[in-house]
């Protein structure tokens, strides 16, 4: 036997020393960890909406700004012009001494604001324009006064601008502006028993520089154009009138609900407010025309007394500089209307059509009316529910980074994920390869349950359960999982079939650990 091995050693010598007909492959399993990470209540809904009660249970809390009615909206000065050409009122030509004033023009100049009649504003900001033109052969200095407009100092408005010499025949002329800001400006006029009126006075005079009299007559003319632009008005007093305004159809963005991509949960409990707030000194009449709910293609409309109805909203007060707005709130829960269904659809906008009246019962503040910047009217929505649910089909879905960083000879890999879970849901993993422009190449779906934590007789999660899930990819799907090294882990929440509603508490998370058992060949020519 021994002598048969021997003369058998040379043969295999002589065999593996010709060429292969055939490559030789072998293949060799190499495990390696992939990503790991956990999911709580933290990574399914924002932060910025999320409280933990003190026994770590978790409510929903979310304002939403749903429309607001500025004073920009309700009344506004216009760019306005005030054009004056003086011709001078001497039938022949005299001497005007320096320093002299021979110009003196009282003005109220009104301003057509719409239907509002204010009677006084302070001015945020903007300007006066102006431009002087004037045939008189001598220097001459304009003033202009309004008298009526005061600064924070008690300094009433006055400026003045230089005009050089006109040379004969020829018009000389300047232009310029003025700021207003910070202005408060009374709009009664010199009665100070009207409206829209701004009081002004000019003055020109030679100017006292001049080293002789300066000749003027009525051949001379002195042209101003002041031109009140861009005034944004702080607070304004007066009556704004019985105006009346179509809001909507519009939509608020709602963003709490981005991360759940599909399914809808079933809510125990939800209050929510919408609270009107007219920081306006004017009564107003509202009614909502509409109140939806909307994701996708899908949307649920309020079903409440208050659709249709007009609703009537007394004016704000103002007690010195302070204003005291007035708050109109209605409480919309399970009992009233189907806001839960409208919520638990898990909108991304809310929809509404509003009709609004601004002083149904005309000018009963006989001009105290009143507006500021830091007041306006708006409607707001306050949500509040506590997660206590039943979860149907609701999914969440996280993009993993897969870092392979030597791919040559792998050809195939099963995905093992581990995961414990301490939800009181039951989970479905569904893995979506993507192409290197993030679209859906497929699906891989783990054939069994996440099983779900096992709770006390409170409903509370008692122990976490564990569980092994095994997705193997094929040919195509490792191929696209090399070329973009990134996977979407979805889970799919539901609630057991036994199950009531369930609280959710801040400490329960999903840990999950994706191993992946790779298939690597090695060739042999």
């Amino acid at each position: 036997m021994k002598k048969s091995l021997l003369l058998l050693i040379p043969a295999l010598m002589l065999f593996s020393c010709k060429k292969r007909e055939e490559t030789i492959r072998w293949n060799i399993d190499v495990i390696a960890p992939a990503v790991n990470g956990e999911l709580s209540i933290y990574d399914i809904l924002p932060d910025s909406v999320l409280t933990s009660d003190m026994d770590s249970s978790v409510s929903m809390s979310l304002g939403l700004n749903l429309f607001r009615l500025n004073l920009d909206s309700l009344v506004a000065i216009p760019d306005t012009s005030l054009l004056d050409t003086f011709a001078l009122p001497f039938p022949f030509p005299v001497a005007v001494a320096p320093g002299q004033v021979f110009i003196n023009q009282p003005e109220d100049n009104t301003i057509n604001i719409g239907s509002a009649e204010l009677i006084y504003v302070e001015i945020k900001s903007g300007t006066i324009n102006y431009q002087l033109k004037s045939t008189i052969q001598g220097k001459i200095i304009y003033e202009y006064q309004i008298p009526v407009a005061i600064d924070a100092n008690g300094n009433s408005f006055s400026q003045l601008v230089y005009v050089a010499a006109a040379e004969p025949g020829m018009t000389a002329s300047t232009s310029g502006s003025f700021d207003l800001s910070g202005y408060s400006i009374n709009l009664s006029g010199s009665s100070e028993n009207s409206f829209n009126i701004i009081q002004t006075n000019v003055n020109i005079k030679v100017d006292p520089t001049n080293a002789t009299d300066v000749s003027a007559s009525n051949q001379d003319t002195v042209y101003i154009r002041n031109e009140l632009s861009n005034i944004k008005i702080d607070y304004a007093k007066g009556y704004f009138g019985n105006q009346s305004y179509t809001i909507g159809p519009e939509r608020a963005s709602l963003t709490a609900f981005n991360n759940l991509i599909s399914g809808n949960l079933n809510i125990d409990q939800i209050d929510v407010d919408l609270e009107l707030v007219n920081g306006i000194g004017a009564d107003a009449s509202i009614a909502f025309n509409s109140f939806t709910a909307s994701n996708n293609n899908s949307e649920i409309a309020l079903n409440h007394s208050i659709i249709g109805n007009n609703i009537n909203i007394n004016r704000a007060n103002e007690i010195g500089p302070t204003i005291y707005p007035y708050y109109y709130t209605n409480v919309l829960n399970n009992s009233n209307s189907n806001i839960d269904l409208m919520l638990e659809l898990l909108p991304d906008s809310i929809g509404y059509a509003l009709s609004l009246e601004l002083n149904p019962l005309g000018n009963v503040s006989a001009h105290n009316d009143f507006i500021s910047s830091d007041a306006p009217m708006e409607l707001n929505m306050d949500i509040q529910l506590p997660l206590s649910i039943i979860a149907n089909n609701l999914t969440l879905a996280d993009t993993l980074n897969i870092d392979i960083s030597d791919t040559t000879g792998l050809h195939s890999a099963m995905l093992n994920i581990n995961l414990e879970n301490g939800f009181p849901l039951e989970a479905q993993i569904d893995l979506i390869l993507l192409d290197q422009n993030n679209m859906v190449v497929s699906h891989v779906l783990s054939p069994t349950l996440v099983p779900s934590a096992a709770v006390d007789g409170n409903g509370v999660v008692s122990a976490n359960s564990s569980s092994t899930h095994q997705l193997t990819l094929n040919q195509k799907d490792f191929n696209t999982l090399i070329q973009n090294k990134k996977i979407v882990l979805k889970i799919i929440f539901n609630t057991p079939i036994s199950a009531n509603h369930i609280d959710i508490y801040d400490y329960y998370k999903l840990k999950f650990n994706v191993v992946a058992n790779f298939e690597h060949g090695v060739v042999i020519e």
